[in-house]
């Protein structure tokens, strides 16, 4: 063999005969041989159509049977390595060469977008898939960052990425419903009166079922305390909502205008005062007056409703009796002189306990000393009547000689006894039992001497007033 081009010979030689004989010269020419390459080495995912692309040469056949410069391969999606071998001829020549390309195929990772998600428009949701090192999703989505979206039907799909740079997808759906509009009503300020109050909620959406307070499940909450309320409406789909409303309930104000008034007609008129627990914006009597306090002097029901400064009334009733007083007359003011004394005092009136200023309990009283005597009359019904007369006493150790004289005889008197006097008596004159009765009364025209029966009343003390031109005077006279 030659390995060089150049022009050779042959000798041939007998060894037996050492004979020898030399050929005729020959040309040899050598031909390159064709340098063939079929590509690097290649790192694929599975599943993706490669190209394989050999140079060198004129004509090419792969190890597969299938000609040409390039040879497509379909990859399977497996782990798995194969080697491609392409012969080139060049064509001038007829010589050929060959050469090999490795295959090193990786299987897809087994992305998974997580199951189909339902959810709700006023929620936030989260889509996290698996199966790989790196996510990308559609619709902006963050792998693993929750987010909110309308009322609708989603498709999204994430393409997830291994350590050897491929990638594999896949799909998940979300449906979303929309969550009720629940209302609570407007916050609320009441009055005392006005409760209980009932809360009512209302959604945009029939199916809503309503639970307050996490407690009572209703549209309506019946409650009798101030606070916040809180409602929360679910639809159908399990979609929530919540709503609150504040419910103020002004304080109570406490008013008093008097329970049972008993009212003694001396005392009228009466006066009713209402007295409350908090400022009063206005008050309304049942008689049409609108002050805090009223005069009265009938018996009857009065009623008094006051507003307070949050516009909240409340009343309160006073039942008013009037009682009748008792009269009282204490007789008249009287002057006498200290030979005279003691005085007697006769009060009169209506029927009662009698109670004088000087401890006395009779309409008959006798006094030492000058001064104002009172006296009291209390009825059964407890109102009382008081009236004052005044004693003077004098020295009188002069006489005029125009003053008049009175002498009562005999005294003590069993049938009848006398009154004389130094001048002529014009006037009337009384007789009263110690009691207050009167038992013997008369007109006196200028008379001097006046006799009086008494066989027919009954042992005791009287007072014989008489009422002169000259004044009133009273004497003691006892009945034996």
């Amino acid at each position: 063999s030659v390995n060089s081009d150049g022009t050779y010979s042959v000798v041939a030689t007998n060894s037996v005969l050492g004979c020898t004989a030399e050929s005729a010269d020959f040309v040899v020419t050598l031909n390159p041989v064709p340098t063939v390459t079929a590509g690097s080495d290649l790192a694929v995912c599975g599943g993706s159509q490669i190209a394989l692309n050999a140079s060198g040469a004129n004509t090419y056949t792969w190890n597969n049977g299938a000609t040409g410069s390039s040879l497509n391969v379909n990859t399977v999606n497996q782990t798995y390595t194969s080697v491609y071998t392409v012969t080139g001829t060049d064509m001038a020549t007829g010589c050929s060469a060959s050469d090999q390309v490795v295959l090193n195929v990786t299987a897809l990772p087994v992305v998974n977008a997580g199951t189909d998600v339902t959810g709700c428009d006023n929620e936030f949701i989260t889509l996290s898939a698996s199966g790989a090192l790196s996510y990308v999703w559609s619709g902006n989505i963050v792998d693993g960052v929750s987010f909110q979206l309308p009322a609708g039907t989603n498709l999204f799909t994430v393409t997830g990425t291994d350590g050897n740079n491929c990638s594999a997808t896949d799909e998940v759906i979300v449906t979303i419903h929309a969550a009720p509009i629940v209302s609570a009503g407007s916050d609320l300020s009441v009055c005392p009166s006005d409760v209980p109050v009932t809360l009512s909620a209302s959604s945009d959406q029939a199916s809503t079922s309503f639970v307050w307070n996490g407690i009572t499940s209703s549209s309506e909450l019946t409650t009798e305390q101030s606070g916040v309320y809180t409602v929360e409406g679910t639809n159908e789909f399990g979609c929530s909502t919540t709503a609150s409303v504040d419910l103020t309930i002004y304080p109570e104000i406490t008013v008093q205008a008097g329970d049972l008034v008993n009212a003694c007609s001396e005392e009228l008129p009466i006066e009713l005062v209402t007295t409350s627990s908090s400022p009063v914006n206005s008050y309304n009597w049942s008689t049409g007056e609108t002050t805090q306090s009223v005069e009265v002097s009938v018996s009857g029901e009065y009623i008094v409703t006051v507003e307070d400064l949050n516009g909240c009334e409340t009343n309160d009733t006073v039942n008013v009796t009037v009682l009748q007083s008792p009269v009282v007359n204490a007789g008249a003011d009287q002057t006498l002189c200290e030979s005279e004394l003691p005085a007697t005092l006769n009060a009169s009136g209506s029927g009662g306990t009698v109670e004088w200023s000087n401890g006395a309990q009779s309409p008959l009283t006798e006094v030492n000393a000058g001064g104002v005597y009172t006296v009291t009359v209390t009825s059964a019904n407890g109102c009382q009547a008081t009236d004052d007369v005044e004693v003077i006493v004098e020295s009188c150790l002069s006489i005029d000689e125009n003053e008049t004289v009175i002498r009562l005889y005999p005294n003590p008197a069993v049938d009848e006894f006398t009154v004389e006097s130094s001048n002529a008596m014009n006037g009337s004159y009384q007789l009263y039992g110690f009691d207050g009765k009167l038992h013997r009364s008369g007109i006196l025209l200028s008379v001097s001497k006046l006799t009086i029966e008494i066989d027919s009343l009954s042992k005791g003390v009287y007072l014989i007033q008489l009422d002169l031109e000259s004044g009133t005077k009273e004497y003691r006279i006892e009945k034996l």
